[in-house]
């Protein structure tokens, strides 16, 4: 199962986020604007990563593994707001 890997405090850093804007509409978002980037990897060695857990230990950080990158690499980013759309970049 993927997980985002987040220290303790950055974890409190988005609950209280959240727990700020829980109640909002639409109204208040429509001015947000959400950017994301993404790091694709090629020509790298790719593999099964297993992790040995109990159902109940899904989401504990000791079964969680990560892989670091291993290849060459592109960075992607775009941007999306109400009823907007940036380009893609590459």
């Amino acid at each position: 199962m993927f997980k985002f890997i987040l220290k303790s405090e950055n974890k409190l850093v988005r609950l209280k986020y959240y727990m700020e804007r829980k109640e909002w509409g639409i109204d208040e978002w429509r001015n947000y604007s959400f950017t994301d980037e993404m790091s694709i990897e090629v020509d790298g060695l790719f593999g099964l990563n297993l992790v040995w857990r109990e159902k109940k230990e899904t989401w504990h950080d000791d079964c969680i593994e990560c892989k670091k990158k291993q290849g060459e690499s592109m960075m992607c980013w775009g941007m999306i707001r109400w009823g907007w759309k940036e380009p893609f970049y590459v």
